[in-house]
């Protein structure tokens, strides 16, 4: 066939799609979506990176030169000294910085306390609240500080370097109470895991930490001066244990001992990316296939006229080539926009937008070739349709039985997987579990055409209950095995690894909440700060109990003391519990002394379970039993040893046993934890608990189960990418079947099927094929997500506890539904709007 009578294959691929647009409206959202997604990860990521580089190369930014000593030998005034000294160099400034534990008004933990630079040359902070610190008792915090910590301008915060025995002197605390000035905005991000940090002056620093040494010099040169003369200079001055390095180089340093935490973001972004792109090219796939099988007369017909098969073949390819061009380039547009978007709602763009053309560039070809490639198949399958199928009036739709070569490859993938999985699991090793878990899932969707139907059935029978619209919408959906497998595989794959995750998050939330109650028997336990002062106030029984969600409150009293066979321990703490009111672990006989497991270990430990020792204390002696518990994770600041109250009273007589050294409370319901760890801690650090520490369990179970929601959140949110565009199939799936089953559709309306049937029909074929791949994603995330973590708890000793997160799961089915009654709506639309007369026209 001449080029003129045909034209090119692009020429008449761009025909057709002008002819029937609405037809390729699926293949062009599955390209946008897939390639948006990995546009928005190049941007996010871009962004991420550039934002980092101004956070952590923000103290360089307004010098030219740094100078560092990691040997920490040298001494910072005599650096300093030197380097200011040296020509050329107009400003220089010491970036010292102490780190400290710190109490607040409504926050406690560690700050990182920088020295302030008042020479506005070096200086790179944006004051945006109060005035800088001239004072040795004041401070500066940055934006996030401030935010996290709750802290405002006039605020006072005690700061604590906490002593240690360094083998020749034991160093006493060092502290300082300093009150906030000023919040200054210093290019931190929170979520670029920016430190708690101040600025205040050198007498500060001082009275912390006064032996600084290794601190980081900045220098501005002298204008006209040249940089690299200078850094030679300072190297000759300094000597070799110096390093002089540009500003900019010494910015990069630092982004590089961080840019693990990118790259590992940007390696998980694209591993959910290419979960988007396997779904995307499912329904590529599937699209061109039924494309294929409606024209197939009219590719006949132009194989009678004289096309060949690679003419045929080129047509459907160059259609996919300027559908993946159109959806790819849409998509970039798209993902650029939403990326930016993400960065700015997550505070990551103080280094302004930024993308790699390269990546993006590749982000576009990507998605076209994604197209191509998943149109390829089906491109074959038009290349084989003999001319003489232009003599059939409908559609022989090929054959749809399951293939033997790929039932074979689906049997292998799937026992040898599960195989591997159950030994990665028995092992256990997840570096085996995971790649049998992968084997076994592509197995599973390659069976998919074997066990969708008879899910169909038996799924139906409730379809049939609602008379001769389900009964056809049960015959539709297993008409055509293959196509609607290939409709519910992505649904299955979007659904089975978002199951994974919530199963897995679960039973890993379930495990660590059954070791943390192994490791921590109270859940919350609130102590004196201050092992000189133990005394808790009267009341803070009173007010913990009236926290909502804790119960159980106990207050115990204790005493000091010290025991005799532990002569390098120093003072220790001993509580005294009733053994009928505290969890059973700790409860005990007034003879037997609760010790922390450390101290009876068989190889380190200084005691043995049932040594006879002699606890000393003030009021008198007292001999014990010993026995381990996990009494070392009750939140004192000393060692703590645990006996009953009784045998404290006996110890300190009638007025010790008034007096509690700790309280101890539960907080068994999940849903109450998060609030009520909250509630507590803002007790142990307010003004009616100032010197309380809060410890137990709970702290670390409610940071625990942040950790796990904020990354199952975010994960979700990425797959469910995924599961759109497993929808969107479906429902192209719908609406292509509703044009090839035009007649059909027509022939019931001419015998009686109303258009509410004709309606409800598509409706429950398409909910039909979403529960379906609802169903089978879930019973394989359950297994899967089982194992996984089987496996990984397997490998660090961790106790497996099975648990479903049944309300999840409840909605996932639901949403399901709901799913397949929109993926339903324009195809039944369509469907009923077309006359029967004029739809029963041969429409050849």
């Amino acid at each position: 066939m001449s080029g003129r009578s045909t034209g090119t294959a692009t020429g008449r691929a761009l025909a057709q799609l002008r002819a029937t647009p609405s037809r390729f409206v699926a293949v062009t959202l599955a390209v946008l979506l897939g390639v948006g997604f990995v546009a928005t990860i190049v941007v996010f990521t871009g962004t991420f990176s550039a934002g980092l580089r101004a956070s952590v190369g923000a103290e360089y930014a307004r010098g030219d030169v740094v100078v560092s000593d990691d040997t920490g030998a040298a001494d910072d005034a005599e650096r300093l000294a030197t380097v200011t000294a040296t020509p050329g160099v107009a400003a220089a400034a010491l970036l010292d910085r102490v780190y400290a534990e710190f109490r607040a008004p409504a926050a406690q933990g560690f700050l990182r306390v920088n020295g302030f630079i008042e020479d506005d040359r070096l200086s790179w902070l944006d004051l945006q609240d109060g005035r800088a610190p001239v004072g040795p008792g004041e401070v500066l915090v940055d934006r996030v500080t401030a935010d996290r910590t709750s802290l405002t301008v006039g605020d006072v915060v005690a700061l604590t370097v906490p002593g240690h025995d360094d083998g020749t002197e034991v160093i006493e605390d060092r502290t300082a109470d300093a009150t906030v000035v000023g919040i200054a905005d210093s290019s931190a991000s929170a979520l670029a895991g920016a430190s708690l940090q101040a600025w205040g002056g050198p007498a500060l620093s001082d009275a912390l930490e006064p032996d600084r040494t290794g601190s980081r010099i900045v220098v501005a040169a002298v204008p006209g001066t040249d940089v690299g003369s200078l850094i030679a200079t300072l190297q000759q001055e300094l000597g070799p244990d110096a390093m002089v390095r540009t500003s900019a180089e010494e910015g990069d340093a630092a982004v590089a001992s961080m840019s693990s935490d990118a790259d590992a973001i940007t390696t998980v972004l694209l591993g959910f990316a290419a979960v988007a792109a396997v779904a995307a090219a499912i329904v590529i796939a599937n699209t061109f296939t039924i494309l294929v099988t409606q024209r197939a007369r009219a590719v006949a017909l132009l194989r009678c006229v004289g096309a060949t098969t690679t003419q045929v073949r080129r047509q459907v390819l160059a259609e996919a080539a300027v559908l993946g061009v159109i959806g790819s380039l849409a998509g970039v547009a798209v993902g650029i926009g939403l990326g930016a978007l993400a960065a700015r709602l997550f505070d990551l763009d103080a280094g302004g937008l930024a993308a790699d053309p390269v990546a993006l560039a590749a982000a576009f070809g990507g998605g076209v070739m994604l197209t191509i490639v998943a149109a390829a198949v089906p491109a074959g399958r038009a290349a084989r349709i003999a001319p003489l199928a232009a003599l059939r009036t409908v559609p022989d739709g090929a054959d749809q039985r399951p293939r033997r070569i790929r039932s074979v490859l689906a049997g292998l993938l799937t026992l040898g997987g599960a195989a591997l999985l159950g030994l990665g699991v028995a092992t256990p090793s997840l570096l085996v579990a995971l790649p049998g878990g992968m084997a076994a899932a592509i197995g599973l969707l390659l069976f998919t055409p074997w066990f969708l139907p008879p899910l169909l059935r038996l799924l139906g029978g409730v379809g049939r209950l609602v008379g001769t619209p389900g009964s056809l919408a049960v015959a539709n959906s297993t008409r055509h095995p293959r196509r609607a497998a290939a409709a519910a595989v992505g649904l299955m794959l979007g659904v089975g690894l978002i199951v994974t995750l919530q199963v897995g998050a679960e039973t890993a939330r379930a495990s660590m909440d059954r070791s943390l109650a192994d490791r921590y028997p109270v859940d919350a336990t609130l102590t004196a700060l201050d092992p000189a002062d133990p005394d808790l106030p009267a009341d803070l029984a009173a007010r913990v109990a009236a926290v909502p969600g804790v119960t159980d409150v106990v207050a115990l009293p204790g005493t000091v003391g010290a025991l005799a066979e532990l002569p390098d321990q120093g003072e220790v703490t001993v509580l005294g519990a009733d053994p009928a009111a505290v969890p059973s672990p700790l409860a005990t006989d007034d003879g037997t002394l609760l010790v922390p497991d450390w101290l009876v270990d068989p190889l380190y430990g200084q005691l043995s379970a049932g040594q006879t020792v002699t606890l000393q204390t003030p009021d008198g002696s007292r001999s014990f039993t010993v026995a381990a518990a996990p009494v070392d994770a009750l939140g004192a600041t000393s060692i703590t040893f645990v006996t009953t109250a009784a045998a404290v009273t006996a110890l300190t007589g009638a007025a010790g046993a008034d007096a509690a050294m700790a309280v101890w409370a539960s907080i068994p319901e999940l849903d109450d934890l998060d609030r009520a760890t909250a509630a507590l801690q803002e007790l142990s650090v307010g003004e009616a608990g100032a010197g309380l520490l809060l410890g137990g369990g709970a702290p670390e179970r409610a940071a625990l189960h942040e950790a796990l929601g904020q990354m199952l959140l975010l994960a979700t949110g990425l797959l469910a990418v995924a599961v759109i565009i497993a929808l969107v199939g479906i429902g192209n799936t719908l609406s292509l079947s509703v044009l090839e089953r035009t007649r059909e559709s027509a022939l019931l309306r001419a015998l009686g099927l109303r258009r509410g049937q004709l309606a409800l029909m598509l409706l429950i074929e398409a909910v039909l094929l979403a529960v379906a791949g609802t169903v089978v994603g879930v019973l394989a995330g359950v297994g899967f997500g089982w194992a996984g973590v089987a496996a990984s708890l397997g490998e660090t000793g961790g106790e497996l506890v099975l648990s479903m997160p049944w309300g999840q799961l409840a909605g996932v089915l639901g949403l399901a539904v709901l799913a397949g009654i929109l993926a339903a709506v324009l195809p039944a639309r369509r469907a009923t709007r077309t006359a029967p007369v004029t739809a029963l026209a041969d429409l050849g």
